[in-house]
Protein backbone atom coordinates (compact mmCIF):
# COMPACT_ATOMS: atom_id res chain seq x y z
CA UNK A 1 0.00 0.00 0.00
CA UNK A 2 2.80 2.37 0.90
CA UNK A 3 4.63 1.64 -2.38
CA UNK A 4 1.47 2.17 -4.38
CA UNK A 5 0.79 5.43 -2.57
CA UNK A 6 4.34 6.64 -3.21
CA UNK A 7 4.09 5.72 -6.90
CA UNK A 8 0.81 7.53 -7.33
CA UNK A 9 2.12 10.65 -5.59
CA UNK A 10 5.26 10.72 -7.78
CA UNK A 11 3.21 10.30 -10.96
CA UNK A 12 0.86 13.03 -9.79
CA UNK A 13 3.74 15.42 -9.11
CA UNK A 14 5.25 14.60 -12.52
CA UNK A 15 1.91 15.30 -14.21
CA UNK A 16 1.65 18.60 -12.36
CA UNK A 17 5.16 19.59 -13.45
CA UNK A 18 4.40 18.69 -17.08
CA UNK A 19 1.18 20.72 -16.94
CA UNK A 20 3.09 23.69 -15.55
CA UNK A 21 5.68 23.43 -18.31
CA UNK A 22 3.14 23.25 -21.12
CA UNK A 23 1.01 26.07 -19.72
CA UNK A 24 4.04 28.35 -19.43
CA UNK A 25 5.36 27.71 -22.93
CA UNK A 26 1.94 27.79 -24.62
CA UNK A 27 1.29 31.17 -23.02
CA UNK A 28 4.73 32.36 -24.09
CA UNK A 29 4.12 31.27 -27.69
CA UNK A 30 0.73 32.97 -27.79
CA UNK A 31 2.03 36.24 -26.35
CA UNK A 32 5.04 36.42 -28.68
CA UNK A 33 3.40 35.20 -31.92
CA UNK A 34 0.07 37.04 -31.98
CA UNK A 35 1.65 40.47 -31.83
CA UNK A 36 5.02 42.17 -31.96
CA UNK A 37 5.81 42.88 -28.33
CA UNK A 38 8.57 45.21 -27.30
CA UNK A 39 11.82 43.81 -25.99
CA UNK A 40 10.98 44.98 -22.48
CA UNK A 41 7.72 43.05 -22.50
CA UNK A 42 9.45 39.91 -23.85
CA UNK A 43 11.99 40.08 -21.04
CA UNK A 44 9.18 40.49 -18.53
CA UNK A 45 7.24 37.56 -20.04
CA UNK A 46 10.29 35.31 -19.82
CA UNK A 47 10.83 36.32 -16.23
CA UNK A 48 7.20 35.84 -15.17
CA UNK A 49 6.37 32.68 -17.11
CA UNK A 50 9.67 30.76 -17.13
CA UNK A 51 12.35 31.86 -14.70
CA UNK A 52 10.19 32.43 -11.62
CA UNK A 53 9.27 28.73 -11.70
CA UNK A 54 12.43 27.29 -13.22
CA UNK A 55 12.81 24.64 -10.50
CA UNK A 56 9.40 23.09 -11.23
CA UNK A 57 10.02 23.34 -14.98
CA UNK A 58 13.34 21.60 -14.54
CA UNK A 59 11.70 18.65 -12.82
CA UNK A 60 9.37 18.18 -15.82
CA UNK A 61 12.11 18.13 -18.47
CA UNK A 62 12.93 14.42 -18.16
CA UNK A 63 9.25 13.43 -18.55
CA UNK A 64 8.54 15.46 -21.68
CA UNK A 65 8.79 14.06 -25.22
CA UNK A 66 12.15 14.89 -26.78
CA UNK A 67 10.66 16.77 -29.75
CA UNK A 68 8.45 18.94 -27.50
CA UNK A 69 11.30 19.75 -25.13
CA UNK A 70 13.60 20.62 -28.03
CA UNK A 71 11.00 22.88 -29.64
CA UNK A 72 10.35 24.80 -26.42
CA UNK A 73 14.05 25.30 -25.68
CA UNK A 74 14.64 26.51 -29.23
CA UNK A 75 11.91 29.08 -28.66
CA UNK A 76 13.83 30.46 -25.68
CA UNK A 77 17.04 30.61 -27.68
CA UNK A 78 15.37 32.38 -30.61
CA UNK A 79 13.78 34.98 -28.34
CA UNK A 80 17.16 35.64 -26.78
CA UNK A 81 18.90 35.90 -30.16
CA UNK A 82 16.32 38.35 -31.51
CA UNK A 83 16.84 40.96 -28.81
CA UNK A 84 17.55 44.44 -30.23
CA UNK A 85 21.19 45.54 -30.04
CA UNK A 86 20.30 48.67 -28.09
CA UNK A 87 18.77 46.52 -25.34
CA UNK A 88 21.45 43.80 -25.34
CA UNK A 89 22.84 44.74 -21.93
CA UNK A 90 19.34 44.64 -20.45
CA UNK A 91 19.08 41.05 -21.64
CA UNK A 92 22.18 39.85 -19.73
CA UNK A 93 20.06 38.48 -16.83
CA UNK A 94 17.82 36.74 -19.40
CA UNK A 95 20.87 35.17 -21.05
CA UNK A 96 22.12 34.03 -17.66
CA UNK A 97 18.82 32.34 -16.83
CA UNK A 98 18.53 30.68 -20.25
CA UNK A 99 22.09 29.35 -20.15
CA UNK A 100 21.55 28.03 -16.62
CA UNK A 101 18.26 26.31 -17.58
CA UNK A 102 19.80 24.75 -20.70
CA UNK A 103 22.83 23.58 -18.73
CA UNK A 104 20.72 22.01 -15.98
CA UNK A 105 18.50 20.18 -18.46
CA UNK A 106 21.30 18.88 -20.70
CA UNK A 107 24.08 18.34 -18.16
CA UNK A 108 22.39 17.57 -14.85
CA UNK A 109 19.18 15.96 -16.03
CA UNK A 110 21.02 14.26 -18.94
CA UNK A 111 18.02 14.78 -21.24
CA UNK A 112 18.72 14.19 -24.94
CA UNK A 113 17.39 16.71 -27.45
CA UNK A 114 16.33 15.98 -31.01
CA UNK A 115 18.87 17.92 -33.03
CA UNK A 116 18.92 18.23 -36.81
CA UNK A 117 20.59 20.62 -39.22
CA UNK A 118 18.05 23.42 -38.78
CA UNK A 119 17.95 23.21 -34.98
CA UNK A 120 21.77 23.04 -34.89
CA UNK A 121 21.94 26.31 -36.82
CA UNK A 122 19.50 27.96 -34.39
CA UNK A 123 21.50 26.74 -31.39
CA UNK A 124 24.81 28.04 -32.74
CA UNK A 125 23.38 31.40 -33.80
CA UNK A 126 21.61 31.91 -30.47
CA UNK A 127 24.58 30.90 -28.36
CA UNK A 128 26.80 33.03 -30.55
CA UNK A 129 24.61 36.08 -29.95
CA UNK A 130 24.49 35.46 -26.21
CA UNK A 131 28.22 34.86 -25.88
CA UNK A 132 29.00 37.90 -28.01
CA UNK A 133 27.22 40.02 -25.41
CA UNK A 134 28.45 38.07 -22.39
CA UNK A 135 32.06 38.01 -23.62
CA UNK A 136 32.04 41.27 -25.54
CA UNK A 137 35.05 43.54 -25.16
CA UNK A 138 34.62 45.45 -21.89
CA UNK A 139 34.77 49.19 -21.70
CA UNK A 140 38.30 50.60 -21.43
CA UNK A 141 39.56 51.57 -18.02
CA UNK A 142 38.83 50.27 -14.58
CA UNK A 143 35.22 49.42 -15.43
CA UNK A 144 36.34 46.11 -16.89
CA UNK A 145 37.48 45.07 -13.42
CA UNK A 146 34.26 46.00 -11.67
CA UNK A 147 32.17 43.28 -10.02
CA UNK A 148 29.43 43.83 -12.62
CA UNK A 149 31.37 41.67 -15.06
CA UNK A 150 31.70 38.77 -12.63
CA UNK A 151 28.16 37.39 -13.16
CA UNK A 152 28.78 37.01 -16.90
CA UNK A 153 31.56 34.47 -16.34
CA UNK A 154 29.37 31.63 -15.09
CA UNK A 155 26.71 31.90 -17.86
CA UNK A 156 29.46 31.82 -20.48
CA UNK A 157 30.80 28.66 -18.87
CA UNK A 158 27.31 27.13 -18.87
CA UNK A 159 26.90 27.93 -22.57
CA UNK A 160 30.13 26.32 -23.67
CA UNK A 161 29.61 23.23 -21.47
CA UNK A 162 26.10 22.72 -22.83
CA UNK A 163 27.31 23.11 -26.38
CA UNK A 164 30.06 20.55 -25.83
CA UNK A 165 27.47 18.12 -24.48
CA UNK A 166 25.33 18.66 -27.58
CA UNK A 167 28.34 18.19 -29.86
CA UNK A 168 29.12 14.86 -28.21
CA UNK A 169 25.58 13.73 -29.01
CA UNK A 170 25.19 15.18 -32.49
CA UNK A 171 28.68 14.97 -34.04
CA UNK A 172 28.20 11.50 -35.52
CA UNK A 173 25.26 12.77 -37.60
CA UNK A 174 26.71 16.18 -38.36
CA UNK A 175 27.65 17.18 -41.87
CA UNK A 176 30.59 19.19 -43.17
CA UNK A 177 28.44 22.32 -43.10
CA UNK A 178 27.49 21.69 -39.46
CA UNK A 179 31.14 21.26 -38.46
CA UNK A 180 32.12 24.36 -40.42
CA UNK A 181 29.50 26.36 -38.52
CA UNK A 182 30.83 24.93 -35.27
CA UNK A 183 34.42 25.91 -36.10
CA UNK A 184 33.41 29.47 -36.99
CA UNK A 185 31.44 29.66 -33.75
CA UNK A 186 34.39 28.44 -31.67
CA UNK A 187 36.79 30.85 -33.36
CA UNK A 188 34.42 33.68 -32.51
CA UNK A 189 34.21 32.54 -28.88
CA UNK A 190 38.00 32.28 -28.58
CA UNK A 191 38.50 35.72 -30.08
CA UNK A 192 35.82 37.42 -27.95
CA UNK A 193 36.91 35.81 -24.69
CA UNK A 194 40.55 36.57 -25.37
CA UNK A 195 39.77 40.22 -26.03
CA UNK A 196 37.83 40.36 -22.76
CA UNK A 197 40.70 38.79 -20.82
CA UNK A 198 43.23 40.99 -22.55
CA UNK A 199 41.36 44.14 -21.53
CA UNK A 200 40.66 43.00 -17.98
CA UNK A 201 42.94 40.48 -16.35
CA UNK A 202 46.09 41.29 -18.32
CA UNK A 203 46.09 45.05 -17.78
CA UNK A 204 49.56 46.19 -16.70
CA UNK A 205 50.79 42.68 -15.98
CA UNK A 206 54.32 43.66 -16.86
CA UNK A 207 54.43 45.86 -13.77
CA UNK A 208 53.04 43.15 -11.46
CA UNK A 209 54.68 40.24 -9.72
CA UNK A 210 53.85 36.76 -10.92
CA UNK A 211 52.02 35.93 -7.67
CA UNK A 212 49.85 39.04 -7.97
CA UNK A 213 49.19 38.25 -11.61
CA UNK A 214 48.21 34.69 -10.72
CA UNK A 215 45.71 35.94 -8.11
CA UNK A 216 44.32 38.40 -10.60
CA UNK A 217 43.92 35.76 -13.28
CA UNK A 218 42.17 33.43 -10.86
CA UNK A 219 39.31 35.94 -10.67
CA UNK A 220 38.68 35.16 -14.34
CA UNK A 221 39.18 31.41 -14.08
CA UNK A 222 35.81 30.69 -15.71
CA UNK A 223 36.77 32.68 -18.81
CA UNK A 224 40.09 30.84 -19.07
CA UNK A 225 38.18 27.58 -18.79
CA UNK A 226 35.80 28.78 -21.53
CA UNK A 227 38.80 29.28 -23.79
CA UNK A 228 40.26 25.92 -22.77
CA UNK A 229 37.04 24.07 -23.64
CA UNK A 230 36.63 26.02 -26.89
CA UNK A 231 40.20 25.18 -27.95
CA UNK A 232 39.65 21.53 -27.05
CA UNK A 233 36.45 21.40 -29.10
CA UNK A 234 38.22 23.13 -31.99
CA UNK A 235 40.96 20.53 -31.96
CA UNK A 236 38.41 17.71 -31.81
CA UNK A 237 36.62 19.16 -34.84
CA UNK A 238 39.88 19.07 -36.81
CA UNK A 239 40.45 15.49 -35.70
CA UNK A 240 36.98 14.46 -36.88
CA UNK A 241 36.80 16.16 -40.23
CA UNK A 242 39.79 18.48 -40.55
CA UNK A 243 40.90 17.00 -43.87
CA UNK A 244 37.57 18.04 -45.42
CA UNK A 245 37.60 21.63 -44.22
CA UNK A 246 38.05 24.24 -46.96
CA UNK A 247 41.27 26.29 -46.95
CA UNK A 248 39.53 29.47 -45.77
CA UNK A 249 38.43 27.84 -42.50
CA UNK A 250 41.95 26.49 -41.94
CA UNK A 251 43.40 29.94 -42.63
CA UNK A 252 40.95 31.61 -40.23
CA UNK A 253 41.89 29.11 -37.54
CA UNK A 254 45.60 29.78 -37.98
CA UNK A 255 45.03 33.54 -37.77
CA UNK A 256 43.02 33.30 -34.54
CA UNK A 257 45.61 31.01 -32.93
CA UNK A 258 48.32 33.39 -34.10
CA UNK A 259 46.56 36.29 -32.34
CA UNK A 260 46.36 34.35 -29.08
CA UNK A 261 50.02 33.33 -29.29
CA UNK A 262 51.10 36.89 -30.13
CA UNK A 263 49.45 38.23 -26.99
CA UNK A 264 51.20 35.64 -24.83
CA UNK A 265 54.55 36.45 -26.43
CA UNK A 266 54.02 40.21 -26.07
CA UNK A 267 53.22 39.91 -22.35
CA UNK A 268 56.16 37.50 -21.89
CA UNK A 269 54.61 36.16 -18.71
CA UNK A 270 53.37 32.62 -18.24
CA UNK A 271 51.44 31.83 -15.06
CA UNK A 272 52.14 28.45 -13.50
CA UNK A 273 48.97 27.04 -12.00
CA UNK A 274 46.55 24.26 -12.82
CA UNK A 275 44.00 26.35 -14.73
CA UNK A 276 46.55 28.17 -16.87
CA UNK A 277 48.60 25.04 -17.60
CA UNK A 278 45.45 23.36 -18.93
CA UNK A 279 44.78 26.40 -21.10
CA UNK A 280 48.34 26.39 -22.47
CA UNK A 281 48.19 22.64 -23.12
CA UNK A 282 44.86 22.89 -24.97
CA UNK A 283 46.16 25.84 -27.02
CA UNK A 284 49.31 24.00 -28.07
CA UNK A 285 47.44 20.76 -28.78
CA UNK A 286 44.95 22.63 -30.95
CA UNK A 287 47.77 24.33 -32.86
CA UNK A 288 49.46 20.94 -33.33
CA UNK A 289 46.28 19.39 -34.76
CA UNK A 290 45.76 22.32 -37.14
CA UNK A 291 49.38 22.29 -38.34
CA UNK A 292 49.28 18.54 -38.95
CA UNK A 293 47.29 19.05 -42.16
CA UNK A 294 48.28 22.41 -43.61
CA UNK A 295 46.02 23.79 -46.33
CA UNK A 296 47.97 26.93 -47.04
CA UNK A 297 51.24 28.74 -46.52
CA UNK A 298 52.44 29.42 -43.00
CA UNK A 299 55.60 31.33 -43.94
CA UNK A 300 54.12 34.57 -42.59
CA UNK A 301 53.42 32.96 -39.21
CA UNK A 302 56.51 30.83 -38.54
CA UNK A 303 58.64 33.48 -36.85
CA UNK A 304 55.78 34.63 -34.60
CA UNK A 305 54.94 31.07 -33.62
CA UNK A 306 58.58 30.31 -32.79
CA UNK A 307 58.86 33.37 -30.54
CA UNK A 308 55.78 32.27 -28.61
CA UNK A 309 56.60 28.55 -28.54
CA UNK A 310 60.09 29.26 -27.24
CA UNK A 311 58.65 30.53 -23.94
CA UNK A 312 56.94 27.21 -23.25
CA UNK A 313 60.17 25.18 -23.46
CA UNK A 314 61.03 26.00 -19.83
CA UNK A 315 57.47 26.26 -18.52
CA UNK A 316 57.34 24.85 -14.99
CA UNK A 317 61.06 24.06 -14.77
CA UNK A 318 61.92 27.00 -12.52
CA UNK A 319 59.29 26.00 -9.97
CA UNK A 320 60.47 22.41 -9.96
CA UNK A 321 64.11 23.46 -9.48
CA UNK A 322 63.12 25.48 -6.42
CA UNK A 323 62.30 22.20 -4.69
CA UNK A 324 64.93 19.92 -6.21
CA UNK A 325 67.71 22.32 -7.18
CA UNK A 326 69.15 23.66 -3.91
CA UNK A 327 69.64 20.25 -2.30
CA UNK A 328 71.17 18.93 -5.49
CA UNK A 329 73.54 21.87 -5.81
CA UNK A 330 74.50 21.60 -2.13
CA UNK A 331 75.33 17.93 -2.59
CA UNK A 332 77.43 18.71 -5.66
CA UNK A 333 79.36 21.35 -3.72
CA UNK A 334 79.96 19.11 -0.71
CA UNK A 335 80.86 16.03 -2.71
CA UNK A 336 84.47 17.08 -3.57
CA UNK A 337 85.02 18.22 0.02
CA UNK A 338 83.76 14.93 1.43
CA UNK A 339 85.89 12.91 -0.97
CA UNK A 340 88.91 15.05 -0.08
CA UNK A 341 88.34 14.48 3.62
CA UNK A 342 87.90 10.76 3.18
CA UNK A 343 91.09 10.42 1.13
CA UNK A 344 93.10 12.52 3.56
CA UNK A 345 91.75 11.00 6.76
CA UNK A 346 91.61 7.37 5.72
CA UNK A 347 95.38 6.71 5.79
CA UNK A 348 95.69 8.50 9.12
CA UNK A 349 92.98 6.37 10.70
CA UNK A 350 94.63 3.20 9.46
CA UNK A 351 98.15 4.14 10.49
CA UNK A 352 97.20 5.62 13.87
CA UNK A 353 94.95 2.78 15.01
CA UNK A 354 96.17 1.35 18.37
CA UNK A 355 96.44 -2.35 19.10
CA UNK A 356 93.60 -3.75 21.24
CA UNK A 357 93.81 -7.11 22.99
CA UNK A 358 91.06 -9.66 22.20
CA UNK A 359 89.33 -9.40 25.59
CA UNK A 360 89.08 -5.61 25.21
CA UNK A 361 87.76 -6.00 21.67
CA UNK A 362 84.77 -8.01 22.98
CA UNK A 363 84.01 -5.27 25.49
CA UNK A 364 84.28 -2.66 22.73
CA UNK A 365 81.96 -4.66 20.44
CA UNK A 366 79.26 -4.95 23.14
CA UNK A 367 79.55 -1.23 23.81
CA UNK A 368 79.33 -0.44 20.10
CA UNK A 369 76.13 -2.51 19.79
CA UNK A 370 74.51 -0.56 22.61
CA UNK A 371 75.57 2.78 21.14
CA UNK A 372 74.38 1.69 17.68
CA UNK A 373 70.98 0.77 19.09
CA UNK A 374 70.78 4.13 20.83
CA UNK A 375 71.83 5.93 17.66
CA UNK A 376 69.26 4.04 15.59
CA UNK A 377 66.58 4.93 18.13
CA UNK A 378 67.59 8.58 18.00
CA UNK A 379 67.69 8.40 14.21
CA UNK A 380 64.19 6.94 14.05
CA UNK A 381 62.98 9.65 16.43
CA UNK A 382 64.54 12.26 14.16
CA UNK A 383 62.90 10.72 11.09
CA UNK A 384 59.55 10.73 12.83
CA UNK A 385 60.03 14.38 13.67
CA UNK A 386 60.96 15.20 10.10
CA UNK A 387 57.97 13.29 8.74
CA UNK A 388 55.63 15.06 11.15
CA UNK A 389 57.14 18.40 10.21
CA UNK A 390 56.76 17.70 6.50
CA UNK A 391 53.20 16.50 7.01
CA UNK A 392 52.21 19.57 8.95
CA UNK A 393 53.92 21.77 6.37
CA UNK A 394 52.00 20.13 3.53
CA UNK A 395 48.74 20.37 5.43
CA UNK A 396 49.23 24.08 5.99
CA UNK A 397 50.15 24.71 2.35
CA UNK A 398 47.67 25.45 -0.41
CA UNK A 399 48.32 22.19 -2.22
CA UNK A 400 49.69 18.86 -1.13
CA UNK A 401 52.27 16.69 -2.81
CA UNK A 402 49.75 15.13 -5.16
CA UNK A 403 48.72 18.60 -6.33
CA UNK A 404 52.35 19.49 -6.91
CA UNK A 405 52.85 16.28 -8.91
CA UNK A 406 49.75 17.09 -10.94
CA UNK A 407 51.10 20.56 -11.71
CA UNK A 408 54.41 19.03 -12.75
CA UNK A 409 52.59 16.64 -15.06
CA UNK A 410 50.53 19.45 -16.59
CA UNK A 411 53.69 21.53 -17.07
CA UNK A 412 55.40 18.65 -18.86
CA UNK A 413 52.38 18.40 -21.19
CA UNK A 414 52.83 22.08 -22.04
CA UNK A 415 56.53 21.65 -22.84
CA UNK A 416 55.79 18.53 -24.88
CA UNK A 417 53.08 20.38 -26.81
CA UNK A 418 55.47 23.21 -27.62
CA UNK A 419 58.04 20.77 -29.00
CA UNK A 420 55.34 19.05 -31.07
CA UNK A 421 54.35 22.38 -32.61
CA UNK A 422 57.98 23.22 -33.42
CA UNK A 423 58.32 19.88 -35.16
CA UNK A 424 55.10 20.58 -37.08
CA UNK A 425 56.52 23.90 -38.26
CA UNK A 426 59.70 22.14 -39.31
CA UNK A 427 57.78 19.63 -41.39
CA UNK A 428 55.32 22.15 -42.85
CA UNK A 429 57.81 24.87 -43.85
CA UNK A 430 61.45 23.90 -43.22
CA UNK A 431 62.79 26.83 -45.25
CA UNK A 432 61.07 29.45 -43.11
CA UNK A 433 62.25 27.72 -39.96
CA UNK A 434 65.91 27.74 -41.03
CA UNK A 435 66.49 31.29 -39.85
CA UNK A 436 64.82 30.52 -36.50
CA UNK A 437 67.09 27.68 -35.37
CA UNK A 438 69.43 30.12 -33.62
CA UNK A 439 66.56 30.91 -31.24
CA UNK A 440 65.78 27.25 -30.59
CA UNK A 441 69.34 25.90 -30.25
CA UNK A 442 72.38 27.43 -28.50
CA UNK A 443 75.08 28.47 -30.93
CA UNK A 444 78.08 28.07 -28.57
CA UNK A 445 78.94 26.16 -25.41
CA UNK A 446 75.95 23.90 -25.91
CA UNK A 447 76.73 21.72 -22.89
CA UNK A 448 76.95 24.56 -20.41
CA UNK A 449 74.40 24.11 -17.57
CA UNK A 450 71.98 26.89 -18.60
CA UNK A 451 68.91 25.28 -17.08
CA UNK A 452 66.42 28.09 -17.70
CA UNK A 453 67.42 29.18 -21.19
CA UNK A 454 64.43 28.43 -23.48
CA UNK A 455 66.08 26.15 -26.02
CA UNK A 456 65.59 22.58 -27.15
CA UNK A 457 68.95 21.70 -25.62
CA UNK A 458 67.61 22.72 -22.21
CA UNK A 459 64.72 20.29 -22.61
CA UNK A 460 67.10 17.56 -23.77
CA UNK A 461 69.56 17.92 -20.90
CA UNK A 462 67.52 19.13 -17.93
CA UNK A 463 63.85 18.32 -18.48
CA UNK A 464 62.63 15.97 -15.70
CA UNK A 465 60.13 14.35 -18.09
CA UNK A 466 61.69 11.44 -19.97
CA UNK A 467 59.05 11.77 -22.70
CA UNK A 468 60.07 15.36 -23.37
CA UNK A 469 63.77 14.48 -23.44
CA UNK A 470 63.23 11.61 -25.88
CA UNK A 471 61.06 13.73 -28.16
CA UNK A 472 63.79 16.39 -28.34
CA UNK A 473 66.12 13.80 -29.88
CA UNK A 474 63.76 13.53 -32.86
CA UNK A 475 65.04 16.89 -34.11
CA UNK A 476 68.51 15.49 -34.65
Amino acid sequence: MAAASSSSSSSSSAATAIRTWRTAFLTLRDETSTSSPKSESIAQLLQDLIFTQSSSLLSAASDLPAHELTSDLLLLLELAANCPPQHSQDYVPIFSNISCLMHDICQRQRVCLQINASSWTIILQSYGKMLQILLGKPKPGAASLSPSYAPTNRPAMDCILTLRHLVDIYHQKSSLLDNSQLVNFLLHVIECSHLHLLSSSHTSTNQMSSSATSKRLSRYSNLWQVQTIALTMLGEAFVRIGSSFPPDIWQSTIEVLRKVMDVLAAKNLLVEDNIMSRFYASLLNCLHLVLTDCKGSISDHVSAFVVALRMFLVYGLATRMQFAGPAHDHWEKELPLRSLKSTSEEPVSKNCALYRPPHLRKMDSSYMKQSTAQDSHCSSDHECYVSVFMSSDSECSDSDGSGRDNNSFQSSKVRFGAICCIQDLCQADPKSLTSQWTMLLPINDVLQPRKFEPTLMTCLLFDPSLKVCIFCVSFS
